[in-house]
């Protein structure tokens, strides 16, 4: 990629930040920080000169930037720039000397995929002059990656600073473990004799003289339209040298220009060793057509390219080479010329391929055991060599079908180098796989994690993009069987966005592939840089942020505080100085939320008692199940009132009854298509009919419901289904803004949610992400995003891998509530998913995910989606069977909520100080009781988390 040029600052701003720099002391390399003490001596710039200018805000104390140790630098870039250098990180001022070479590292990773071109800077300048001396770049993604500038040496000793440049972006980026070290230059040695260059072996070389020898040729001849071409190996006029050549005559082109294709015989290659391929072509007249031709190296196997050389052929002699190609194994490989694209006549000859024997071959790193005929990680392409062995896939049988285009040599669609993958649909599908770019064959076996990342964007919908609020699945399927192993999906906008299956680890050993599901789309989607990498384990610092003594610290230092009672004479406002001869103090109701869903319908009358007491018992938050959704409140049109009554006389009542902390509404609006919601009568009139209808509906429950539901799921599952708004012009994504925005307009206090699954379970967060920092942008309401997290027994996601997702989310700035959970096995042939494990497992489960659910800061609560066999939509998935007996997971959570996460003090004999008396304790409402000169005192306090980890609470004593 390009490195940019920094235009020349004006003088008042240079001489402002030289000032600002020489305040500074000169430190020496070996220099590193992981800012653990915060900004120390570095700066930051923010252009405010030539506006329009940038927005953006550091923090040096971040938290959730951290890499390693307890803090990072957050830069949050709210409004880009045209230049990196617009938002700049600068280190302190480093004295640097010219007998040393210098290198530089530090780590990035974003919060989310970033807009704009994703590219951070990283420069060494000289800090009176502002020359550059070390530059270097990378395009961040959410995974942290290591950016280093190697050994700079410099002509002088110089006054430096490092500076990293985040201006072409929006969104946030994580920053941690920037470390200086220098290298002592060998002394210069004596004159000597120039050494041999090393000695250049010559495998193949031919001028054609004898004709066509082990050479092939290929013309397409399947899926035709088809191109047509004939070879002449015995030609006079394609002679560059000798008499004779290749005679190319290409009468009807093709759309990739290995439809006409001209082969070498086919040799072997080393690992390590470079190798050049050159050929010398010519046409014999002006071509009609781009003139493009390509060389590529390939495996004959697997087709998988190696090398990659693109030309434009003219009427003039030119030599055309790939070079330096330096292959990682061993392989049997064949060189093409590709010729499809034009229409003419080509003259090629004198062909060579040489290497350089005495490149040492590298030992091969370990890494995932090889399935015949499969590639394995790493492996990235930039499409450079066109499709190689990619492949655009249609469906062509029981139609109708689809109709759609591939260009695996697009310009239009590069994002690096110059070329990626256009694809364009003109007749969409009625399934997304219908059309889709299928990657080649990857051997994956379960020692290792494997990460497959893309790039994707649209041009403008008028330019034929496609539109507002596409969504565009990628996806891991097993060779053979096309099982899905995971998924994510891509908002597909203009803007190029990268989006990743992280850290899946396979079942089984086997071979898998990655799609791009684009048959239920109209348009183009421009497409490029993909990888595909493996890990073996996740970090130790990433291992220890989830073990059970790192969560348990967690709890202990976010969910607790410290309660201070300050005793006085009720009469005279003065300190009480006596002991008093008892303290008990009783967490009565926890703070943070901890529900589920209930529902009273279905429950038979002799469980009903039953059914709430043990509600009561372990919960302090519910949400109605379906009683609230609109198919349910509002069957017909305006008739609400026998839902209204019942929502109110039972989950409002309970909660009331019980203090409880959150009451929840879900769901104002699902857009599936399933029976009760896609023929529901606010769908029939057609789509501006619709828009009335909704806006009636959250304006009137939200306003019904003010003070007593203090949380809503505003649109439910949007990431998977958005019936019947997609068909309305122009209707999505608008009418989730508006929807947000009724719901405000009807509760300013309300916590207004977008609630989904496949968040934490899956990749589909990076689709949400779009979603919600497009609406935030927009100044949408949106305080929450509810994540839904039904978690398998076999090939679960670990809280190591939800951690990833967890914090990408919370990085928008948003609340994050774990609004459904529960834990399956299967499903059943009913569409339903099944508990088949143990009462042991069930039971694990819930210690494995609600503790590290409870530990993190930014989630602010957890629902459980019903707890009781017989209501639950998991078969056997409750925490009480049918006849209402405990299972294990009862007894788990019981233990947590009501044992280990309850402060109970009960002390005697209790010596004042100044009349106070301080306890450590979670946050909630307590009942005290304590007696002082033979009198008992009783009361309630409220010690909410908002209030601060240390709070004051006042007791009068008459």
């Amino acid at each position: 990629m390009a490195r940019e040029r920094r235009p020349q600052m004006l003088l008042a701003t240079v001489l402002v930040s030289l000032l600002l720099k020489l305040s500074f002391s000169q430190l020496l390399a070996p220099y590193s920080t992981s800012f653990e003490a915060g900004q120390e001596s570095w700066s930051v710039l923010v252009r405010d000169w030539a506006c329009p200018c940038p927005a953006a805000t550091f923090n040096f104390s971040s938290s959730i930037a951290r890499r390693s140790g307890n803090s990072g630098l957050e830069v949050a870039i709210a409004v880009p720039s045209d230049q990196g250098w617009h938002v700049q990180a600068q280190s302190p001022h480093l004295s640097l000397a010219s007998n040393q070479a210098y290198t530089a590292c530090v780590w990035l990773r974003a919060a989310a995929t970033l807009g704009g071109s994703g590219l951070i800077s990283f420069s060494l300048l000289n800090a009176e002059t502002y020359e550059t001396l070390g530059w270097a770049g990378t395009a961040v993604s959410t995974n942290w990656v290591q950016l280093c500038m190697n050994d700079v040496i410099l002509d002088t000793n110089v006054v430096t600073y490092y500076t990293l440049d985040f201006g072409l972006n929006t969104g946030t980026v994580f920053v941690d473990d920037l470390s200086v070290q220098a290298r002592a230059l060998p002394a210069s040695p004596s004159p000597s004799p120039s050494p041999s260059p090393s000695p250049i072996n010559t495998m193949m070389n031919t001028s054609f003289e004898a004709g066509q020898e082990g050479w092939n040729t290929l013309v397409r001849n399947w899926e035709c339209p088809c191109p047509e071409a004939t070879f002449n190996f015995g030609s006079s006029a394609a002679a560059h040298t000798g008499g004779k050549g290749v005679q190319v005559n290409v009468q009807v082109a093709s759309d990739q220009g290995w439809h006409v294709q001209l082969q070498t015989p086919v040799f072997s290659v080393k690992a390590g060793q470079r190798y050049t391929a050159c050929v010398w072509l010519r046409s014999a007249a002006p071509m009609t057509g781009s003139g493009d031709v390509w060389m590529n190296l390939l495996k004959t196997e697997t087709y998988e390219g190696l090398g990659w050389k693109h030309g434009t052929v003219t009427s003039s002699w030119a030599q055309l080479c790939m070079t330096d190609v330096q292959p990682s194994t061993d392989a049997v490989v064949y060189v093409t010329v590709d010729l499809g694209v034009n229409t003419g006549t080509y003259y090629l000859d004198d062909f060579t391929i040489t290497t350089d024997a005495n490149v040492v071959t590298p030992s091969p790193s370990p890494g995932p055991s090889v399935v015949s005929g499969s590639l394995t990680a790493p492996y990235s392409t930039s499409f450079e060599a066109g499709q190689a062995n990619w492949a655009g896939s249609k469906k062509n049988t029981a139609c109708p079908c689809p109709a759609a285009s591939f260009d695996f040599y697009s310009a239009a669609a590069m994002r690096t180098g110059s070329a990626g993958v256009e694809i364009t649909v003109q007749v969409p599908s009625s399934e997304r796989w219908h059309v889709q770019l299928q990657s080649p064959q990857f051997a994956v076996n379960t020692s290792f994690m494997y990460t497959a990342c893309i790039w994707l964007r649209t041009p403008a919908a008028a330019a034929g993009g496609l539109a507002a609020g596409n969504h565009v699945p990628f996806v891991m399927l097993e060779t053979g069987t096309y099982g899905m192993f995971t998924s994510g999906q891509a908002l597909v906008t203009s803007v190029w966005s990268q989006v990743c299956l992280m850290d899946f680890r396979p079942s089984r050993n086997t071979t898998a592939f990655f799609t791009l599901d684009l048959g239920q789309s109209t348009g183009t989607v421009y497409v490029d840089d993909f990888t595909f990498t493996a890990r073996p384990d996740y970090t130790p610092l990433e291992v220890d942020y989830v073990s059970p003594v790192a969560i348990t610290n967690r709890i202990d230092t976010l969910r607790k505080g410290s309660l201070t009672f300050r005793f006085i004479n009720a009469t005279s406002g003065q300190p009480i100085t006596q002991s008093l001869s008892r303290v008990e103090l009783n967490l009565a109701r926890h703070d943070f939320p901890f529900g589920t869903a209930m529902e009273w319908d279905g429950v038979p009358a002799d469980k009903l008692s039953w059914y709430l007491g043990r509600a009561k018992h372990h919960f302090n938050a519910l949400v109605p199940e379906w009683s609230f959704k609109w198919p349910s409140i509002e069957p017909t049109k305006n008739n609400t009132a026998n839902r209204y009554n019942y929502l109110m006389s039972n989950h409002v009542q309970f909660a009331a009854d019980n203090d409880f902390v959150m009451a929840r509404g879900h769901t104002l609006e699902w857009l599936i298509p399933a029976p009760g919601f896609g023929d529901h009568w606010s769908r029939q009139d057609g789509c501006d009919a619709y828009r009335a209808y909704l806006e009636t509906r959250i304006k009137r429950e939200v306003t019904n419901f003010k003070g007593k539901f203090n949380s809503y799921d505003v649109f439910n599952e949007i990431t998977h289904d958005r019936d019947f708004v997609e068909h309305c012009p122009g209707m999505w994504p608008a009418i989730l803004h508006d929807g947000f925005r009724w719901a405000h307009q009807a509760d300013p206090d309300a916590q207004l949610c977008i609630n989904d699954y496949g968040l934490i379970t899956g990749d589909d967060w990076q689709a949400m992400i779009t979603y919600v920092s497009g609406m935030l942008s927009a100044g949408v309401p949106i305080n929450c995003v509810g994540v839904q997290a039904y978690v398998p027994l076999s090939n679960r996601p670990s809280p190591a891998y939800m951690r990833i997702r967890l914090e990408a989310l919370a990085a928008l700035g948003v609340d994050i509530v774990i609004t459904e959970f529960n834990f399956w096995t299967s499903w059943s042939a009913a569409g339903n998913p099944v508990w088949e494990g143990t009462d042991a497992e069930h039971a694990a489960l819930y210690e494995e995910y609600v503790p590290f659910w409870f530990s993190l800061p930014y989630i602010k609560g957890i629902l459980m989606w019903n707890f009781w066999d017989g209501t639950n939509w998991i078969t056997n998935g409750g925490i009480y069977r049918l006849d209402g007996s405990p299972k294990d997971s009862a007894l788990a959570v019981d233990d947590m909520w009501n044992h280990r996460w309850r402060t109970h003090v009960n002390l005697t004999n209790v010596a004042l100080t100044n009349g106070e008396k301080t306890i450590n304790g979670f946050y909630g409402k307590y009942n005290y009781s304590l007696q002082l000169d033979g009198r008992t005192f009783t009361g309630v306090v409220n010690f909410p988390a908002r209030g601060g980890s240390a709070q004051v609470v006042t007791i009068p004593l008459a």
